[in-house]
């Protein structure tokens, strides 16, 4: 149909259905052979496939790898050094003879003018005034921050998923919703033409129930593009080509949370892993200062070597050494001083973002309560809203086919209908996706 020299909306779905006709077989067949994702299996493949996953354990295995690092230094070092020596005076002493004047001074040389010396050197820490000790512990708070920041990233991304899962079943049924309202308002405008041919009508109520039928359509179409769009998202999270179609098991409604906001405020403070997580970076930083300071103090160390000169005047080429060192940087303008002092004010900032913390999880915790219990509460409301609504558009299109009603008094029944429909839908997966997050919130997902 042809409306002022343009295709109309009706037309093009139309023309379009006999094209999808085959491919909604084919994924009809396709989706019967496989399995439809439930919320379980699609965390299960996201864990496998988030880039985030794997960024927090490659993070993880930094972590692993710098606190061994940091253990080691607590083990002997072995070093060895080499040189080949070229002098441009070869080394002599002189000595004379006292008991007779008479005979000059001897000059004798002691060293080659050149000579190949090397050294092998194992040196053992003894005492670094806890500048090792606080490394290891620091190491140590490091990597359970990153243990507890991978588990933290591993509820976010369940978190991303389940919203991702939902909204796909949410946006199902706004397209369920937008054909019905199709349908109805085709039927409706088929029913005022064929009344408008028997001069029962006026052309306005067929121009106005045209309009609509058009503006259904457009909200169908819009339907259907967010229903790819959240498709799409979903198919991302889980490493999948975006344009996949998937079939996805609906949800039952989450069970009703029995205990009290204090008591599950209580619990997400214990819980959480990103309160702990900040402890231990905290701690980490308070550990690294105190290491940083440990360098002020004396550094002990006990060495043995052993040294090979290859000289033709030596009568022994090879010596063994035990050596005691002590090094103390007695003065350095405070510069060590102030680079612990900046590593302590980290750790103040982390303790300050800490307490931060703790005051949005319990926001979080009370805001998810709230909207959960707020769902739960209009999906008995407009449980009811639908059956009327429908009794209402029956009931106001027997009245316009009596002429005891109007056309506007039918759309506007059509967009309770609609509305209605849209609004138990909505409590549904509101319902569904809150008791989700409250899970999270409490640090149970």
């Amino acid at each position: 149909m042809i409306h002022g020299g343009r295709l109309s909306l009706r037309h093009l779905l139309n023309s379009g259905a006999n094209a999808l006709l085959t491919f909604g077989t084919v994924f009809s067949i396709a989706m019967t052979a496989g399995q439809a994702d439930t919320l379980e299996s699609a965390w299960k493949e996201a864990l496998a496939k988030d880039h985030r996953i794997a960024a927090s354990e490659h993070s993880g295995e930094s972590a692993e790898a710098t606190l061994s690092a940091a253990r080691r230094t607590r083990l002997p070092r072995l070093t060895a050094l080499g040189g080949y020596t070229w002098l441009a005076d070869q080394p002599a002493f002189q000595f004379s003879f006292p008991g007779i004047p008479l005979l000059p001074p001897v000059e004798a040389s002691f060293l080659n003018k050149d000579f190949l010396a090397v050294q092998g050197a194992l040196s053992v820490p003894v005492f670094t005034s806890g500048k090792i000790s606080h490394g290891i512990a620091a190491a140590e708070n490091g990597y359970d921050a990153s243990r507890l920041e991978h588990q933290q990233v591993q509820q976010d991304v369940k978190m991303e998923v389940a919203d991702a899962y939902v909204n796909i079943l949410r946006a199902r049924k706004a397209v369920s919703v937008a054909e019905s309202h199709v349908e109805s308002l085709h039927s409706h405008s088929a029913q005022v033409a064929r009344m408008y041919d028997h001069d029962l009508v006026s052309k306005a109520d067929l121009l106005s129930a045209q309009t609509a039928s058009a503006d259904a359509e457009q909200k169908a179409l819009q339907a259907s593009n967010a229903l790819d769009l959240a498709t799409a998202s979903y198919n991302r999270l889980l490493g999948r080509p975006l344009g996949r179609p998937v079939e996805l098991a609906e949800m039952e409604l989450s069970a009703v949370v029995k205990d009290s906001l204090d008591t599950l405020t209580e619990r997400a403070l214990q819980a959480r892993v990103e309160i702990e997580a900040t402890q231990m970076q905290e701690n980490s930083l308070r550990n690294q200062a105190a290491s940083v300071r440990g360098e002020a103090w004396p550094q002990v160390a006990l060495t043995g070597s052993v040294t090979y000169i290859d000289d033709s005047y030596l009568t022994r080429n090879t010596f063994v050494a035990a050596t005691v060192g002590v090094s103390w940087d007695v003065f350095d303008f405070g510069q060590t001083l102030k680079r612990a002092a900046a590593v302590d004010e980290k750790a103040s900032a982390a303790a300050e973002r800490r307490e931060e913390l703790r005051s949005l999880i319990e926001l979080q915790v009370r805001k998810s309560y709230l909207d959960a219990d707020e769902a739960r509460r209009r999906l008995q409301v407009t449980r009811q809203a639908v059956a009327q609504a429908d009794e209402n558009l029956k009931e106001t299109k027997s009245r316009y086919a009596a002429n005891l009603a109007t056309n506007t008094e039918v759309l506007d029944a059509e967009s309770l209908r609609v509305l209605t429909l849209g609004n138990y839908n909505n409590a549904v997966y509101d319902s569904v996706i809150g008791g989700i997050r409250l899970r999270r919130a409490i640090g149970a997902l």
